[in-house]
């Protein structure tokens, strides 16, 4: 059994502080330099599902120039790597 832990987003739309977290099989791939999480490794604690929903596209929303600078980074480590294998 792993720890799951849990974040929470402070939703603009809805002016309410949310609970998520990844799905318990990401727990320890969230701690990895290129892992990019997909939107459906993200859990959103809500009753609503409309609410849920809409705190899900929020939070992915949110995510997206953490998970463009992960691929910044993969992407430049991999032209240095080749530009090694050139030279």
């Amino acid at each position: 059994m792993s720890n799951i832990f849990i974040y929470q987003i402070n939703s603009s739309i809805y002016n309410q502080v949310f609970d998520w977290s990844f799905k318990e099989d990401c727990q320890t791939k969230q701690h990895y330099d290129t892992w990019i999480p997909k939107k459906s490794d993200l859990i959103v604690y809500c009753n609503d599902k409309e609410t849920k929903k809409n705190v899900l596209n929020e939070l992915w929303e949110d995510m997206q120039p953490d998970n463009q600078f992960i691929r910044d980074r993969i992407n430049a480590k991999a032209r240095a790597r080749r530009k090694k294998l050139n030279d």
